[in-house]
């Protein structure tokens, strides 16, 4: 068992972040509700939801055939993704996507494969499979 860090602190969650996010999770409420539908429930479960002290820097983490970890971190936004960072399975950094250059893959195969599950307009589903290189597999 190993231990990695990265110099990367939690940011608190204030205030601010919890009135945004109720905010945002009561506009998402209303534009789904059905017209006439009664949201007091609701909207009394949104006023009362509680918080964790920290918004967390991990946000995502998956395993590859080849025991490389990818490590998802939040983004600038408290919702929103940032970078993600590939280790070694014995924890050596590998590297990193810039936040937006990838979002973390639904599935991993072997030799480097990667698949996504894409929606098009008409929340049609696509699986998308590419290859992603390694210091060990390159073009």
């Amino acid at each position: 068992m190993r231990v990695l860090r990265r110099s990367i602190r939690p940011e608190p969650v204030t205030n601010r972040l919890v009135r945004a996010e109720r905010r945002r999770r009561l506009t998402e409420l209303e534009a789904t509700a059905d017209p006439g539908e009664d949201l007091r429930e609701d909207r009394e479960w949104i006023a009362n939801l509680e918080f964790f002290p920290e918004v967390p820097v991990i946000r995502g983490l998956a395993g590859t055939w080849d025991g490389h970890i990818w490590v998802l971190r939040r983004g600038e936004e408290p919702l929103g993704d940032g970078p993600i960072d590939v280790l070694a399975a014995e924890g050596r950094y590998l590297g990193s996507y810039r936040a937006g250059a990838t979002g973390m893959p639904d599935a991993f195969g072997p030799d480097g494969l990667v698949a996504f599950v894409d929606r098009d307009e008409l929340d049609v589903q696509t699986v998308v499979v590419t290859r992603v290189f390694t210091e060990d597999r390159r073009p």
